[in-house]
C-alpha cells in the first residue's frame, strides 16, 4: 500500500499528502469525500473572514488612527522593499474590515451621544 496520494495537483505535480487508510488517494482527492470536504471548508472558513480577524484584533481598542499609521508605515516599507507586497495586501484587507466594523460602531456612539445631549431617549 502506498503512503503517498497517487493523484496529481492542479499544477500537474504529484500530491504530497498521505493516502487515506485502505485507499490510494488523500481526503482532498477522494471522490467519496466531496460532502466532507465541503463541510471542512465551511467550518474552516468560519471565523477566518477579514471582518472576524479584524474584530479579534481590535478587542476593546477601536483605534483607527493607529491602524492608519501602521498602513502608512507599511506603504513606505513596500516602497523601500522591506515589506512583501502580499503581506501589505493582507494588512490592507484587514484595514478595510476594521473600517467596515468601525462605521456602525461610530454611528451608534454618535446616536448615543446625541440622545444624551437631548436629555434621554425619546419614547
Amino acid at each position: 500500500m502506498r503512503d503517498q496520494c497517487s493523484a496529481t495537483t492542479k499544477q500537474g505535480k504529484p500530491c504530497s499528502a498521505k493516502a487515506r487508510p485502505g485507499r490510494t488517494v488523500c481526503p482532498w482527492h477522494d471522490a467519496d469525500m466531496v460532502a466532507e470536504r465541503a463541510a471542512w471548508a465551511r467550518k474552516g472558513g468560519h471565523g477566518r473572514s477579514n471582518a472576524r480577524r479584524a474584530a479579534k484584533a481590535l478587542g476593546d481598542g477601536n483605534d483607527l488612527l493607529a491602524v492608519q499609521t501602521r498602513l502608512v508605515v507599511a506603504l513606505q516599507r513596500v516602497e523601500d522593499g522591506t515589506l512583501d507586497p502580499p503581506r501589505a495586501q493582507a494588512m490592507a484587507a484587514l484595514a478595510r474590515a476594521i473600517g467596515a466594523l468601525a462605521v456602525p460602531g461610530e454611528l451608534a456612539q454618535r446616536v448615543a451621544d446625541l440622545e444624551r445631549v437631548a436629555g434621554g431617549r425619546p419614547a
